[in-house]
């Protein structure tokens, strides 16, 4: 038998055998450490992608306005400002005022608003005291003491108006002029209003409202309001020397309004309101018009001569020289 010859082995072949064994064998210790190296450098690429750098914020901030624009350029990471509401109100007011001061300064320069204002004031005068008469036993008294706070804001501010001499010469040098060429004066509407007042006080004074003691609540305020209009009345005949001005007509006519109410008193309340009018009256048949003396004087024989500790026999008297004569 021949024996078969021994394969032939390629020294190329078993070379690269040997050494892709090698390297299979060796591959395993590089391919471990070679993928901690390249996960600890995507680990620290992730951690500085997500820890941005200030120039890398601002980029981003950038971006994110320029994506998502909001009205008035408003950010979306912050939130809209809000106008504080003391400013708003404070403007809103101060507004108010320089319109109003607008508002005065132009009726100043017009003759014609001032006059259409007076008719106005007048009208609502005229109105409330119609209101107050016709309907004051249905009146409660916040009613009755609203529509008389506000006559007697009225008399303030007319009484205030009048006595300013300094104003009525600056207004007399921009064209208000009185009717007669004078200084213009809201002495009418002033004297009106004092009248309205005591009408409503002497009504008050009767005791006629079921809802409060009305009498009571006029009390003080009626001898308050009705001394005054008679000093006023007395000062200004003493100063005028007895001469009949539009002023002293319309007091004249006040004051006797209110010597005329004193008749429907009763005995106490006229006992109770002679300590103060009963001078004033004195006065009056010395200095005032023969008009207003002869109602103090039909109110004295009427109202005083009964209070009186003796007898009058006034009326005999007249009738015994009207026989005579």
């Amino acid at each position: 038998h021949r024996r078969s010859p021994p394969p032939k082995h390629d020294v190329a072949t078993t070379t690269t055998t040997t050494t892709t064994t090698a390297a299979t064998t060796s591959t395993p210790p590089t391919t471990t450490s070679t993928t901690k190296s390249t996960a600890s450098g995507v680990s620290a690429a992730q951690n500085k992608a997500t820890t941005p750098t200030p120039s890398t914020k601002n980029q981003h901030n950038k971006n994110a306005t320029t994506a998502n624009p909001l009205p008035n350029g408003q950010d979306t990471h912050s939130p809209a400002p809000r106008p504080p509401a003391t400013t708003t109100a404070t403007s809103t007011s101060t507004s108010t005022a320089e319109k109003k001061k607008a508002m005065i300064r132009t009726d100043l320069l017009s003759y014609e608003r001032v006059v259409v204002k007076c008719i106005v004031n007048h009208l609502l005068m005229e109105t409330s005291f119609s209101t107050f008469q016709g309907f004051y036993n249905l009146l409660k008294q916040e009613h009755v003491e609203q529509i008389l706070a506000a006559l007697k804001s009225t008399i303030a501010f007319l009484s205030t108006f009048n006595s300013d001499l300094e104003l009525q010469k600056k207004l007399y040098q921009v064209g208000f002029k009185a009717e007669d060429g004078g200084l213009f004066k809201l002495m009418d509407q002033e004297v009106e209003a004092y009248g309205y007042c005591m009408q409503m006080l002497q009504i008050m004074y009767r005791g006629s409202n079921p809802n409060f003691d009305d009498s009571k609540a006029a009390d003080i305020q009626l001898r308050e309001t009705g001394e005054r209009i008679f000093k006023r009345y007395i000062n200004n005949k003493i100063k005028m020397e007895g001469k009949r001005t539009k002023e002293s007509v319309r007091l004249a006519k006040v004051v006797s309004s209110l010597i005329e109410g004193f008749d429907s008193y009763s005995e106490n309340q006229i006992k109770a309101n002679m300590p103060t009018f009963f001078p004033r009256m004195l006065d009056i048949i010395e200095h005032g018009d023969l008009s207003v003396r002869r109602m103090v004087a039909k109110f004295m024989r009427k109202r005083i001569t009964p209070l009186l500790p003796f007898a009058v026999e006034e009326e005999e008297e007249d009738q015994n020289d009207n026989g005579s004569r």
